[in-house]
Parts: structure tokens; sequence; C-alpha cells
């Protein structure tokens, strides 16, 4: 019996070695740098050559994917896939014609483990034009006591972003102007109005008359002999 125990456990040590040896279980994961993008995403302008390079490390084979309605005209990852090892990324956007910002979410799958990281960008800037002058149509305007005129207010360039002109006068109590540019003479004076558009401004000075009412005299008849004469005293109203 002993004698052949020895050739029994050489052969099962021989069997055992004859099994492949399972392979090592990879664990699928993506390792990110502290303080990267996928902590703090990236933010583009809205202007050309919106590019940026990322790093990761895959333990697996990878794969990215870009989420957003709009994504897949504005927002691309290159390379897109590949194989277990260090990765350099390029993240690109195409310029922004609107104004409205955008965003986006790159995800990064390895296996079951997924990191990802969003991109947002600016839309353009609305340019300015601003007023290089103010023009009325009247620089002198006399009115009587009741009456009233519009006068109309031209803003250059034709282009100027905010065209909005503002009035006022100088002497409410003379007279007064409403946001159209109605001038409605009140009283007998003096008055300058003003429209003003941007830092331009324009003027017009508004003289308001009192019409005659009535005009009295101090006698209604007199009576002279030749060679005498009188004074009379007329009243206006």
């Amino acid at each position: 019996m002993r004698k052949h125990f020895v050739p029994l456990v050489l052969s099962l040590l021989l069997f055992a070695c004859d099994k492949q040896m399972p392979e090592e279980i990879v664990r699928q994961d993506i390792i990110v740098p502290t303080g990267s993008v996928f902590d703090t995403g990236i933010s583009f302008d809205a202007g050309q050559g919106q590019t940026r390079a990322i790093r990761f490390t895959a333990t697996d084979n990878w794969k990215a994917n870009v989420t957003d309605t709009k994504a897949s005209t504005w927002l691309s990852v290159e390379p897109s896939a590949g194989d277990a090892g260090e990765v350099q990324m390029s993240v690109s956007a195409q310029p922004n014609t609107t104004e409205a910002s955008r965003e986006a979410k790159v995800t990064i799958t390895c296996g079951k483990t997924s990191k990802s990281f969003t991109v947002s960008q600016a839309g353009t800037q609305p340019v300015v034009v601003g007023v290089t002058e103010v023009k009325l149509n009247k620089t002198y305007l006399e009115l009587e006591k009741g009456a009233s005129e519009t006068l109309v207010a031209t803003v250059l360039p034709e282009n100027a972003t905010d065209k909005t002109v503002t009035w006022s006068s100088s002497n409410e109590e003379k007279a007064v102007v409403s946001s159209s540019g109605k001038v409605v003479a009140l009283q007998g004076g003096e008055a300058v109005i003003t429209a003003k558009a941007g830092s331009k401004e324009a003027k017009c000075t508004v003289t308001i008359t009192v019409p005659v009412e009535s005009i009295t005299l101090d006698q209604t008849s007199i009576s002279l002999e030749e060679n005498q004469s009188t004074l009379l005293t007329a009243t206006v109203k």
C-alpha cells in the first residue's frame, strides 16, 4: 500500500500543474486627476477655436458619449473610444452664433463604471451701436398760449441699438412736452425743450405769446375845438 502512495501524489501534482490557472480579473475603472474637468467642468466662449485637452486613465476598453439635444452639431470629442491606458482627449466646440448659452454632458464609460463632466458655452454678446447725434426738426418755436405743436427727433445713426428719445422742458409752468414730443404752451414766456437719446441731445427754444383778447380806450367819444388835442389811453387785455 505504501509503495503506491508516492506515484499517486506525483500524478495529482502533475495534473494540477497542467490545469490552466484562472486569468486575473480586471477591475474596470476610470481614474481622473484631482481637480480636473470632471470636477470643474469646461467653459467655452462663443468664438472660434474652442478646444480643451483632458486626461484620464481607463483600466479597460472605454467609450465616450455626448448628451445634449444639439450637442451633435456643436460639441465633439476625439477620440470617442479606446483601449485601456492613459488617454488624452480633445473636447471641441463650434462657434456659438446665437445670444443663448448652451450646455452638454460628456460621459466616459468603462464597463459598469462611468464618469462625466459638463461643457458650457456662452452666447454671443450683442453688438451695441451708440447714438452719435440727435436732431430736431425745429430749433425755435413760437406758440400762442393754449396752442401746441409736435417736435420730431431724428436719432443717428439709423442702426443705433437704442433709439429711445426722452423729452423734457426747462420750465413746465410755461410749456410742457409729452413722450411723443408734443409741446403745449401754458403761459406767456419761454421754455427750452430737450430731446435726449443716449448721451446726445438737441434743444428747441419755445416762446409763448399771449393773444390780445380786447382793447379798450379810456374815452369812447371826445369833442375838440380847432387846434385842441387830448390824450387817449388804450388798455390791452
